[in-house]
């Protein structure tokens, strides 16, 4: 593999990172991700592998976080720190990632226990990256987040308790008592961070009641719950960036996507994308879901799909990006579905 080629495009993606083109800029550091990962190679065999593949994967996880893209800024985040548990980088951007899905709407009903037990696992795991990065290096910002999240967790622990008296033991009624007393005194957190990461250490918590394996698993509801909030909504996007923030929560969730293409009325890509044009990547996954789950019941609906994503703006600079390989795909799905002749023709597959 040519390093240099990897290292070329980590700085394309860094040039596009800099003029605020983030979904352009994700795509080179996924590029740059993709060509080590399929290389096969061990990135901790090899030390400037190993840097240029953290380097790409924390700024693609930063990419991610600036468009609110969070499960997929935390799965990026939980890969990086596999390889090396100390990046400084990841440890933030993954906190900072679980604390805004807390702080999310769908975890805003301060009634709901399910919720309220969603909320303090996320801000636990955020709350355990601070203390470990606390450990790590001096920085104001993270002391500023940290404090605010000791706070926020008192606050949703007193609202567990207060909902299901068994939520908690003794020994958990005395943290909070402890973390109330810290605040009250304004003490130094330095201490309770490093108290708190001995603890982590020892039993491998990340808080009272989620264990790591279990955290993956909050991440995973919480995203289980944001699509089913998004595929029930009875309203549909009005404009290109309502559209690729929806649709971007389900492009690494095939059967996902596919309940998305089949929810969202046929003319909403004419529509919406009159003015921009229809992104290669979307098409290419959108295939990439009909194949997987496609029904016959449902090939007269996709045939329209293909038939309005054509009209889009500038549809030929679209398909300009498309591979031959991926063209065959394209052919042999539209005879599957029965597409017409001239559908065929508008992808030049003929």
């Amino acid at each position: 593999m040519d390093l240099k080629q990897v290292e070329q495009i980590k700085e394309q993606g860094n040039s596009l990172f800099k003029q605020k083109d983030l979904k352009s800029a994700a795509i080179a550091f996924q590029n740059g991700v993709d060509l080590i990962e399929k290389s096969g190679q061990n990135v901790s065999d090899n030390k400037d592998l190993k840097t240029l593949y953290l380097q790409l994967s924390t700024n693609l996880a930063l990419c991610h976080l600036n468009q609110n893209q969070h499960f997929e800024a935390i799965q990026i985040c939980n890969k990086v720190l596999k390889i090396d548990p100390d990046n400084t980088k990841a440890l933030y951007r993954r906190a900072l990632s679980n604390k805004a899905q807390a702080e999310s709407q769908l975890y805003s009903d301060p009634k709901d226990l399910e919720s309220l037990r969603i909320k303090d696992g996320l801000f636990s795991q955020a709350r355990a990256d601070l203390e470990k990065l606390n450990t790590l290096e001096e920085n104001k910002a993270v002391k500023q987040e940290l404090s605010y999240i000791v706070k926020e967790s008192v606050k949703i622990k007193i609202a567990l308790k207060n909902l299901d008296p068994t939520y908690q033991n003794e020994k958990k009624k005395q943290e909070v008592e402890e973390e109330k007393q810290n605040q009250d005194k304004d003490s130094d957190i330095q201490e309770v961070v490093i108290n708190k990461s001995k603890k982590n250490n020892e039993n491998l918590k990340i808080s009272q009641n989620f264990t790591l394996q279990e955290l993956n698993e909050v991440t995973k509801n919480a995203f289980d719950k944001m699509a089913e909030q998004i595929l029930s909504r009875k309203e549909n996007p009005q404009n290109t960036f309502q559209y690729e923030q929806e649709f971007d929560t389900f492009k690494k969730h095939s059967d996902k996507l596919y309940l998305y293409i089949k929810k969202l009325p046929t003319d909403i890509y004419k529509k919406v994308f009159s003015k921009k044009d229809y992104p290669p990547t979307y098409l290419l996954l959108i295939l990439d879901a009909i194949n997987k789950h496609s029904k016959q019941e449902d090939y007269p609906l996709l045939v329209e799909v293909f038939q309005n994503i054509k009209d889009t703006y500038k549809f030929n600079m679209c398909l300009m990006q498309i591979t031959k390989d991926e063209k065959k795909s394209f052919s042999n799905l539209f005879k599957t579905i029965g597409a017409p002749e001239d559908l065929f023709k508008s992808y030049k597959l003929l």
